[in-house]
């Protein structure tokens, strides 16, 4: 595992994340406010982070990394790629809530799934971009 790679991987995603959570936090609450504890347990959520990261590093940027693609070359397909990593995992999550709870809104499921695609697929190719152009 290349860790400059995946700390990388990890600051953009959480700076994004973060950034997003804190502007749509009220939406999502007066969407899901009646699932909501009355406090955030952290500890899944860094573990969240922290694989997350990790998916994206090893599915998506080591093996184009590994093929020597350059930035001209790679850099689409590389937010194609976490962009189908994102919907993929982020649709197995919002699908089996709204499969599984009773109150789980559509446009929940919706926007989340566009959310994580955009996401990842924008994660990727940052961080594609920064590791070619500085590491």
């Amino acid at each position: 595992m290349n860790t400059i790679l995946y700390i990388l991987t990890l600051l953009v995603l959480s700076v994004f994340d973060v950034t997003w959570l804190y502007t749509m936090g009220a939406q999502y609450k007066a969407w899901l406010g009646h699932l909501f504890a009355p406090t955030v347990n952290f500890t899944p959520a860094v573990i969240f982070y922290l694989l997350y990261a990790f998916g994206i590093v090893y599915f998506v940027l080591a093996p184009a990394l590994a093929k020597g693609t350059t930035i001209a070359s790679g850099a689409w397909t590389v937010f194609l790629s976490g962009a189908i990593f994102g919907l993929l995992c982020y649709a197995t999550y919002d699908l089996t809530n709204h499969a599984t709870m009773l109150r789980w809104p559509l446009v929940v499921t919706i926007v989340d799934m566009i959310w994580g695609t955009l996401l990842t697929g924008l994660t990727s190719v940052i961080v594609f971009v920064l590791y070619k152009k500085f590491f």
